[in-house]
């Protein structure tokens, strides 16, 4: 086994607690299965960008992504009145140009780019444009990216500059007070569901620094922490282990105790490892569970429960065992429903197997008198 400088081990747990990793909020595009698909996102962002649309949100995406190209480009170029987009635009060698919006008084070309390397044919784009344009309307060229890259420079001596995802959100979010006012509340919702996404894409590009510096500084602590940990586990396994084969042996019924300790091959046993002892009662299973959490493996938890009957009124079992268990208190388990915890046995002191061995042999009796 690892040997472990504990103190300094301690030291750097006290650490973590004050790193904090975000965590990432589940949205409707991560349940429908395409929260990075570059196509889908242009045709919600086009859905925004139009000002006639139902969302009601009128210039906001647009106004705020004028902003945002006002400050990339160092440029006061005023947000027009909205004429139309369109999605998917073709050049003449085939190329398509993700979003083209037309102003009154100006084209904007998006190309958007979600983790994939800016290799587009941006001299293609900008002469696809200049071709369409008319009547003297300026030309903006926005390469829309969720990690920042470099303005992509075209032949003609114009830029395709780089406007980030969290740039145009965070300017969105910075305007939205002053449309929230008869915008559409469904649109509202999705629009915000749209910006957790986005944010979510751009998380899974940047690790918490912080925590990784701590990861690299503390790198031979962590390894020996989790070497003598996953020892320890498996020792608490063993110890579930024996208490089953001695309880079936001394109550010489194999079929009402069951192990669960495989906890790779099943979603609901990650987090502990249990034995399983069923007493049948007045058509009910009470069931004895001795249990470690792998969430806080220093202890023995045993708790009784009713597999058919979330709601069991422990009333008669509660006072006959609260002598034997002065700690036994009423606990609402997750989905077992109202379970009686009876004790909970820190292996620090020690636990001895023919202890606990005889503690369920009298919790057995106990019920079935």
């Amino acid at each position: 086994m690892c040997v472990c400088d504990f103190e300094k081990i301690s030291a750097a747990l006290n650490k973590t607690a004050d790193i904090k990793i975000k965590s990432r909020v589940k949205t409707f595009f991560d349940v429908a299965g395409f929260p990075h698909y570059e196509n889908v996102l242009s045709y919600i962002l086009a859905f925004f960008f139009d000002t006639n649309e139902e969302h009601n949100l009128k210039d906001l995406w647009i106004k705020s992504l004028f902003e945002c190209y006002n400050m990339r480009a160092n440029t006061h170029i005023q947000c027009g009145e909205f004429e139309e987009i369109e999605r998917e635009h073709s050049t003449d060698d085939s190329k398509r140009l993700d979003i083209v919006i037309s102003l009154d008084n100006t084209i904007i070309a998006i190309e958007n780019k979600i983790y994939a390397t800016p290799y587009n044919p941006f001299d293609s784009y900008h002469q696809e444009i200049i071709k369409g344009c008319k009547d003297n309307k300026r030309v903006v060229e926005i390469l829309l990216t969720l990690n920042e890259e470099d303005d992509q420079k075209t032949a003609f001596n114009t830029v395709f500059y780089n406007i980030t995802y969290k740039s145009l959100i965070d300017q969105v979010k910075k305007n939205i007070g002053n449309y929230i006012e008869g915008a559409n509340e469904k649109w509202l919702l999705f629009m915000k569901e749209l910006l957790n996404n986005i944010e979510n894409l751009g998380e899974k590009q940047s690790m918490n620094k912080e925590w990784q510096v701590f990861l690299k500084e503390n790198k031979n602590n962590i390894s020996c922490f989790f070497e003598n940990y996953s020892k320890d586990i498996q020792s608490k396994i063993r110890f579930v282990k024996d208490l089953e084969h001695a309880i079936k042996d001394r109550l010489n019924d194999s079929e009402l105790v069951t192990g669960t300790y495989n906890t790779q091959n099943s979603e609901s046993f990650k987090g502990y490892f249990s034995l399983y002892v069923d007493i049948h009662k007045d058509n009910h299973i009470i069931v004895i569970e001795p249990y470690v959490s792998r969430q806080n493996p220093t202890s023995l938890v045993v708790e009784l429960w009713v597999r058919n009957n979330r709601k069991y009124n422990w009333s008669q079992e509660f006072g006959q065992l609260k002598k034997d268990f002065p700690d036994a208190e009423l606990v609402n388990d997750g989905g077992w429903g109202q379970c009686l915890r009876l004790e909970t046995l820190d292996f620090e002191k020690d636990i001895l197997l023919e202890t606990i061995l005889e503690k369920l042999v009298a919790i057995v009796q106990t019920i079935k008198n």
